[in-house]
């Protein structure tokens, strides 16, 4: 791929879906891993159906991120809007290169259950029954941090301006959990 290929549209594109990624995982962290007792709380509301979500959430996140990190081109030769699109050719600063092998590190962390479990139902992996995926906290923190600095960086360099993606990545779920915990504790009478 030659740099001069990559355009404006191509960079913001890339950083909308970093945005998104982004609040999808605020939105997990918020109404399953908030801190309060609000996991159990939806358990005892919705146990199904809220896990259920749990689950769409992860797979879906996972989904995500593995798609930002994926080669510039798949196997049919079609483009990719991934981090090597945009470091694949050089002609990008160190920091850039380095900051993108970071987050390609932490997809190849994530991709076997995106193409075992999330992609395809891959039956060894499924009868194996062993959870695939999983990184700590810290590693996600670790990663939001370095696809800020790559979006920051890659922004500077095509747009003449640094997006931070973590500034712009909302939810408004943390409201959810309050609601839900205010809501149990008012008596109904039929």
């Amino acid at each position: 791929m030659d740099s001069t290929a990559v355009t404006e549209k191509d960079v913001w594109s890339f950083i909308s879906m970093c945005v998104y990624a982004r609040s999808v995982y605020r939105h997990y962290k918020a109404l399953f891993e908030s801190g309060s007792d609000t996991g159990s709380r939806f358990v005892q509301v919705a146990p199904i159906c809220l896990g259920d979500i749990a689950r769409v959430l992860k797979e879906y996140l996972i989904l995500q991120v593995c798609k930002l990190t994926d080669p510039d081109r798949d196997h049919r030769g079609n483009e990719n809007l991934s981090i090597t699109f945009f470091t694949g050719s050089g002609g990008v600063s160190a920091a850039l290169l380095e900051t993108a092998a970071k987050l390609r590190g932490f997809g190849r962390k994530l991709k076997p259950a995106r193409n075992k479990i999330i992609s395809h139902f891959d039956r060894e992996t499924t009868h194996a029954g062993e959870p695939m995926g999983g990184a700590s906290n810290d590693e996600w923190n670790s990663f939001w941090h370095d696809l800020q600095a790559f979006c920051a960086e890659l922004s500077e360099e095509y747009l003449g301006q640094r997006i931070y993606i973590n500034a712009a990545g909302q939810t408004d779920a943390e409201i959810i959990p309050q609601l839900v915990l205010n809501r149990m504790r008012i008596p109904i009478a039929l």
